[in-house]
Parts: structure tokens; C-alpha cells; sequence
């Protein structure tokens, strides 16, 4: 049985993201700077071979770009269900390399956004080309491991075509009726939870006009026979990091149904959540209604370089009224954050009118952050330590890693984590739970449990 479901006026079906298999090969790996010069002795960070090796692929220099595989190179080919090989070794890269210079002269590469820990690179990367119908670009998001000064493994993710050139206007298709019917559709009362048969439903512009077994349809409305297929409202995702993999995730987020997102902690430029928020609502493109906080603002030492670190009240007051004005929704903030710097945010936020929402700062209780204004909280296995009666244990054995997390120590922030788990959940009180849960209900708190992560 299809599911369609409303948002606006259109409706959805069946969407399939296909990536043609000469992706890996059309976008090839993506970034630019400047490569070591001759003079200098080569920078081997992560980061900079990475830059280096990019810089040798736009200038089609093959023998160059070789110098910064591992004799071990792998590329992987990530799609939506599968992970392959589409070269293994130095030889079979230079073979691939030469035939697709030779191909595609116009061919090269540029950096949007990169991301360096210890030995992973991370990048959403944009390849460039022209074609006999004009220049064409495709979107990706890659990950590099550099060991030794030299690149080990490629994981390449390409997604959707973008910016292909404009369509003369005598060829853009014309815009869709005003008003759609469905007929013969199923329809899911969600309050209910019963599925009325054989309906017709009327939309329209962006309101649902009619639902009923015999309604009226416009004479100018689009009728589409929905015989088998059942309507349901669109689904909210409450905590979805999808703007940053928006070329693909705006894809998948209404092929399953979702027509809004809640982002908190997107890393893109709130200038670009905004003129993406526009397009959808203005019909112009596909994907969900976003709701957005920008980037994730936490203390020090902030828990990932992506987060902007606030060490003082008076610098949180000022971050607060920016995200205001840049048009964001709501303020996100994460653990490492100072109990003086919270409560400015929260005092702030209240003051401005825009809510305050992430995960409890582990420098204060999530009774408190309730009582301070904090809107909503995120994640099921943080709020647990809220009810645990070893609370203030649980909060300082997590106060540590970040310092793990900078040392590249792996086991020992895993075996960290897991040990506040479990003291979490060992020392659980569902008094105390129930108590704090009444709370939240006065203060208008919400609970985000993003319980599909722990599947």
C-alpha cells in the first residue's frame, strides 16, 4: 500500500534518489589550496595533504596526485544502500585518472566546507564540468583518512545534479492548477487511528478544502485517481541535522513522508538556511519546511570544532540577538557550556522571545535549565541521568569528555560514556523522573527523546 502525504498544496509519492554509476567518477574528490611548493618540506596534517592532493587534481597533474596515495589507496563509492570499491591501488587511480582528464578536460573541484580530526578529513565538496548542454556541478560530501603524510581510504558520497543551466523559459514546464482532487483515496485519522475508505479530498492553493465521499471538485483542479493509496498528514522531524546534507537529505525527508525538519545545529551559513527556508515555502524547492537554530553554541572546550565556544555572559547576551537577527528559530546549546553563560542565554532568549533549546549544560540540573526558561531538551540518554539519584556523578564523569575527545583518546571517552550509562541507568528513580517530569509540564519544557538513535 503507497502512502501520500500533504504539505501545502502538493502532494507526494514515491520519490527514488538515483545516483548514476559514473558519480564517483563525474565528481571525483573535491578541495582547494595551495600545494607544497617545491622549496618547503611538504605539510603532512591531515587537512593539508588533503588540500594538496586536490590542488594536483585540478591542474589534471596525474604523476602529482599519485605522490599522496598510500600504495594501499582505496576509493569507496557510497549510494543510499550499498558501499563499493571503485579503485584499489596506485595503478588502477592512475588508469581511472588519465581516462577521465582525458574525457572531461574541463573537469575540477571546489572546497565548501572541511572538517579535520586527528587522522579523518571530512568535506562537502563540489565538482565542476561542462557538457555539450552547458557547465554542470554536482554536490558531495567525502571522507578522507591521511595516515603517514599519505591518503589511505576515500569514502565518496555523491549526491543529487545542481546548478545545471536555466532552461529557456519557452521550455520551463508550466506551472501546476491551483486546485488538485484525490478521489477514491484512504484516509489516516491520526487522532483515531482509523482509516476512512474511498474519500475525496480537495486542495486548494495551500489549504486542504474539502474531505468527503461526495465534495465538490473544481472544474480547474487536477484529478488524480487514488485507488489503493492511503493520505496521511506530513511527519515533523524534531531533531534532524539535515541542512547540512540538504542536496540529498531534502530528497529522502519527503520521500519518507517528513515535510518539516527541526535543525538543531546546523554548521551552513544562516544567510543559506534562510534563502532554503524561502525557497520551500515559496514552492521553488523540494524538501521539507525547515526550522533551524544555526550552529551549536557550547563553552570550553567546546565538544567539536564545528560549535562556536561562549565563555562569557555578556558575549552569550550578543549571540543570542545575532541569531535573531540572521532569522534563526531557536538557540541550541550543548554541555560544556558555563553555568553563568546559560543562565545568560536563557535570560536573553526570554527577553528576545526566541526559545531556548539543546542539551542540559552538564554545569547545571535539568530542573534547573526547566526553571531558567531552556524550552526544550534533546535525547533520551542525557535526560536520564536526570533521574538518576547519582545525577552529580553521572554529570562530572561526562565533564570529562571533551579532554578525552582532544587527546584522541577513543577508549577511553567510549569506556567513559558507556560507565556514566550505566550509572545512570542503575541508579534510576522513578520518583525522581515523575517529580521532574510535572516540572517540565509547569514550565512548559518539552522533552526531545530521539529514540531512534539508540535502535
Amino acid at each position: 500500500m503507497t502512502s501520500i502525504v500533504v504539505r501545502r498544496a502538493a502532494y507526494v509519492v514515491a520519490v527514488s534518489l538515483l545516483l548514476p554509476s559514473s558519480a564517483s567518477t563525474v565528481a571525483a574528490q573535491s578541495a582547494v589550496a595551495a600545494a607544497p611548493t617545491t622549496s618547503s618540506p611538504r605539510d603532512t596534517s591531515a587537512a593539508a595533504v588533503v588540500r594538496a592532493y586536490i590542488e594536483a587534481y585540478n591542474a589534471h597533474d596525474v604523476d602529482k596526485v599519485l605522490t599522496f596515495l598510500a600504495p594501499d589507496f582505496v576509493w569507496l563509492s557510497i549510494t543510499a544502500d550499498s558501499v563499493s570499491v571503485e579503485a584499489r591501488g596506485v595503478d588502477a587511480i592512475r588508469a581511472q585518472l588519465v581516462d577521465y582528464f582525458r574525457s572531461l578536460p574541463s573537469a575540477r573541484s571546489t572546497l565548501e566546507d572541511v572538517s579535520a580530526l586527528g587522522p579523518w578529513v571530512s568535506a562537502r565538496e563540489r565538482a565542476h564540468w561542462v557538457s555539450a548542454s552547458g557547465p554542470r556541478s554536482r554536490a558531495s560530501l567525502s571522507m578522507y583518512e591521511v595516515r603517514g603524510g599519505l591518503l589511505r581510504r576515500v569514502w565518496y558520497y555523491p549526491v543529487v545534479r545542481e546548478a545545471l543551466p536555466a532552461a529557456p523559459v519557452a521550455q520551463r514546464p508550466s506551472p501546476a492548477p491551483a486546485s488538485f482532487a484525490l478521489t477514491h483515496v484512504s484516509v489516516l485519522d491520526v487522532e483515531t487511528g482509523r482509516l476512512a475508505t474511498d474519500l475525496t479530498v480537495v486542495i486548494s492553493g495551500n489549504r486542504i478544502a474539502a474531505v468527503g465521499p461526495t465534495v465538490r471538485i473544481p472544474a480547474d483542479a487536477r484529478v488524480i485517481d487514488a485507488t489503493g493509496k492511503v493520505l496521511i498528514p506530513g511527519l515533523w522531524d524534531m531533531h534532524s541535522h539535515s541542512l547540512d546534507r540538504w542536496p540529498w537529505s531534502s530528497l529522502l525527508n519527503v520521500a519518507n513522508g517528513v515535510t518539516g525538519i527541526r535543525d538543531p545545529g546546523a554548521v551552513m551559513d544562516p544567510r543559506t538556511i534562510v534563502a532554503l527556508r524561502q525557497s520551500v515555502e515559496r514552492g521553488d524547492s523540494l524538501g521539507p519546511r525547515i526550522v533551524a537554530s544555526g550552529r551549536i553554541i557550547d563553552g570550553a572546550p567546546k565538544s567539536r570544532g564545528t560549535y562556536i565556544e561562549v565563555t562569557e555572559p555578556d558575549a552569550m547576551r550578543a549571540e543570542v540577538a545575532r541569531r535573531q537577527r540572521e532569522g534563526m528559530d531557536f538557540i541550541k546549546v550543548y554541555t560544556q557550556m558555563s553555568r553563568d553563560v546559560f543562565l545568560a542565554a536563557a535570560a536573553e532568549t526570554r527577553r528576545l522571545g526566541i526559545p531556548l533549546a539543546g542539551h542540559v549544560p552538564l554545569a547545571i540540573t535539568a530542573a534547573e535549565a526547566s526553571d531558567a526558561g531552556m524550552r526544550s531538551i534533546e535525547h533520551a540518554y542525557r535526560h536520564r541521568m536526570a533521574c538518576a539519584t547519582a545525577e552529580d556523578e553521572v554529570r562530572r564523569m561526562l565533564r570529562n569528555l571533551p579532554t578525552l575527545r582532544a587527546q584522541f583518546d577513543d577508549q577511553g571517552w567510549a569506556a567513559t560514556e558507556d560507565s556514566a550509562f550505566v550509572l545512570g541507568l542503575n541508579t534510576y528513580s522513578s520518583d525522581k523522573c515523575r517529580q521532574l517530569g510535572e516540572r517540565f509540564a509547569r514550565n512548559g519544557t518539552w522533552f526531545v527523546p530521539t529514540l531512534v538513535e539508540m535502535q
